[in-house]
């Protein structure tokens, strides 16, 4: 069962992931995010999704690389869309590839859990392929091009359960704003008129985003949890994923 979250920066998403890490532990279900593999006694260790447990770092490397090669294949339509936006976006030509690069990273992540993990376990991202593609629409600079994010949408390859982390653009512009690093070199020059716009813009096509997922066939489970509360927000993750673990299985979407 692949569980994936998406939401604006400041949503909570890092935060309300490391609280699904911690319920699952306490569950006792065994589960893999990309940067930790759970082993079957549940414990964690540091490894990605696209290798096995005691690899040695070239053969780790080369599995990586034939993972996204033969993700990229089977995702060739929606690979076409991001190398299209992103060559096109005037990005800075290392920006550019640094993102190609994640966007590959996070598609193999996709198919190799698909693929290879085991039925009984949960693969928790808090950054998947579906924030990986809005992060390359919204944060690119310029207008934010909603026909390429609806395009995207109907070529994704879906999560079982899509967690949208919904928040006020205000509430995420501002915690963005508090966090110890602060906002990244392409938002410093910006006035505080301009970064509110930049935040509504983003929280709109994130809509689209969602909305364009829902109408997908077959599409994931949405669960939409507000967190402007955090506290409440943990809350209820928790009660969700409790309520998707008794099931055993991913509920039909309605």
């Amino acid at each position: 069962m692949i569980v994936e979250f998406v939401g604006l920066m400041g949503a909570g998403k890092t935060t309300l992931h490391e609280r699904a890490v911690r319920r699952l532990e306490s569950a006792g279900r065994p589960f893999r995010t990309p940067r930790t593999v759970a082993g079957a006694d549940g414990s964690r260790q540091d490894a990605p999704i696209a290798s096995s447990n005691g690899s040695h770092l070239p053969l780790a490397r080369l599995r990586r690389l034939v993972c996204r090669m033969r993700a990229s294949w089977r995702s060739r339509r929606l690979v076409a869309l991001a190398v299209r936006h992103l060559f096109g976006s005037g990005r800075p030509y290392g920006d550019t590839l640094k993102g190609l690069r994640w966007f590959l990273t996070d598609l193999g992540n996709h198919w190799s859990a698909r693929l290879t993990v085991p039925s009984d376990h949960v693969v928790l991202l808090d950054e998947g392929i579906v924030q990986r593609m809005f992060n390359i629409f919204v944060h690119g600079g310029g207008r934010i091009d909603l026909a390429g994010i609806k395009a995207y949408a109907r070529a994704l390859p879906a999560p079982d359960v899509l967690i949208y982390l919904m928040v006020s653009s205000d509430v995420a512009m501002h915690r963005t704003q508090m966090r110890s690093g602060g906002l990244s070199q392409r938002f410093r020059g910006l006035t505080h008129t301009q970064l509110q716009g930049v935040f509504a813009d983003a929280a709109r096509a994130l809509d689209v985003l969602v909305n364009e997922i829902r109408k997908s066939a077959p599409h994931p489970l949405i669960v939409v949890i507000e967190t402007s509360d955090l506290e409440r927000a943990r809350q209820e993750l928790s009660a969700r994923l409790d309520a998707i673990l008794t099931v055993g299985e991913v509920p039909t979407p309605i």
